[in-house]
């Protein structure tokens, strides 16, 4: 009896925790420029951080730019992310994960127009740090750049005629570097190397 009992208490706890109710995400798709509105008419997708939170979801906001993601898990550790594609740029918004009991997110997902002008566009800090390896003879400089856009629109750097690739940095490099190697959320595929 007593093993009946432990299976049957095992059965109700998984039966309790599967019936607990399904959570709700529901925002709207803003754009952030001047003078701008709600999104209507675009697909939003709801991407979940595990496999307990299902398969991506895709939802087409409404005429008011409104979207509505349900029947989600809110039970931890799953968390969501909303993406959105405009004007050819995909945006991301911040995790979102359900508090204890909580049962509904309202979310506003922004989005921008965007511009190929360079003028909002400012380097906010710059760090040049020169190490000395003795032993291999050489120097190894790291240089550490912060960038900002003051504007409010997206930048999607000049076309370029060499590469597929818009050209929205421009690092020059000293002659001889070798080794380069980009750090700190600058990857390699998204770099075009150019003739001087």
């Amino acid at each position: 009896y007593s093993l009946v009992a432990a299976v049957a208490l095992v059965l109700l706890s998984v039966l309790a925790v599967s019936a607990e109710p399904p959570a709700t995400v529901q925002g709207q798709l803003v754009n952030g420029s001047k003078g701008g509105s709600p999104v209507p008419g675009l697909e939003v997708t709801l991407r979940p951080s595990s496999p307990e939170g299902g398969p991506d979801q895709q939802a087409t906001t409404d005429p008011d730019g409104n979207f509505l993601f349900s029947i989600l898990t809110a039970t931890a550790p799953v968390s969501y992310t909303l993406s959105a594609s405009y004007a050819g740029v995909l945006y991301r918004g911040p995790g979102l994960n359900f508090g204890p009991g909580e049962r509904l997110r309202r979310v506003n997902l922004w989005v921008y127009d965007t511009t190929e002008d360079s003028s909002s566009i400012q380097a906010d800090l710059t760090h040049v740090v020169i190490e000395i390896d003795p032993g291999a003879q050489t120097l190894v400089v790291s240089q550490y750049q912060a960038f900002s856009n003051g504007g409010d629109k997206t930048y999607l750097g000049l076309a370029s005629t060499r590469s597929e690739k818009r050209l929205s940095l421009r690092f020059p490099l000293p002659q001889g570097a070798v080794h380069v190697q980009p750090i700190n959320g600058l990857v390699v595929d998204d770099l075009v190397s150019l003739p001087q």
